[in-house]
């Protein structure tokens, strides 16, 4: 009988191992730049020579004192010239996955909304509708209130996601408490034997 208690005591108390401690990756610092190497600044004289020649013709204010013009500009050099129908695609391709977050799929879902311009709320809330998980939309169709505005609907989405989460954890804590029990039985049936 102490033998049994002894490896009892012995398996309770077996420390559980830790993950390692994080480390943060080692990067080479940046190179300074101290005027010795000029084929470092090759990339930046690029992006920068167009504004230099135009400089020497006109006012260098005028990049410098005009808000617009230098977002043009900036646009021009850097920008998406098809980000509305890049943006159009990516929403009509927005799905939420069966187990995935409302709040993610509306976050997604807003920032593509922000490029594309003004659809109509209509078209918006049909979009919206039709990316949410199959799951929401049964509990859309069930839900009480007519929801006729994109914000009653990410309202009433987050809501009912929330609800099936909460649901969800509470499944898992109560499988967990069905196995526990049978694992520790488990435990010392295969101690008693050993």
């Amino acid at each position: 009988m102490t033998q049994i208690m002894a490896n009892l005591q012995a398996a309770a108390s077996s420390e559980i191992s830790r993950p390692p401690a994080f480390r943060n990756p080692s990067m080479k610092a940046p190179e300074c730049f101290d005027g010795i190497q000029p084929f470092k600044l090759a990339g930046l004289q690029k992006l920068i020579e167009p504004y230099l020649s135009n400089l020497n013709n006109q006012d260098s204010s005028y990049l410098l004192n005009s808000w617009p013009f230098f977002e043009c500009q900036l646009f021009t050099l850097f920008g998406d010239p098809n980000e509305v129908r890049k943006g159009e695609a990516e929403l009509d391709g927005l799905r939420m996955k069966g187990g995935g977050n409302v709040a993610l799929c509306i976050a997604n879902f807003r920032s593509l909304v922000s490029r594309i311009g003004d659809w109509g709320e209509r078209a918006l809330l049909n979009h919206l509708r039709k990316g949410l998980a199959s799951r929401i939309l049964d509990q859309l169709a069930s839900h009480p209130s007519n929801i006729d505005s994109l914000q009653a609907l990410m309202d009433v989405s987050l809501e009912l996601d929330t609800r099936y989460h909460e649901r969800q954890k509470e499944k898992n804590i109560m499988k967990r408490r069905i196995l526990k029990p049978q694992s520790q039985t488990l435990l010392i049936i295969k101690i008693l034997q050993a």
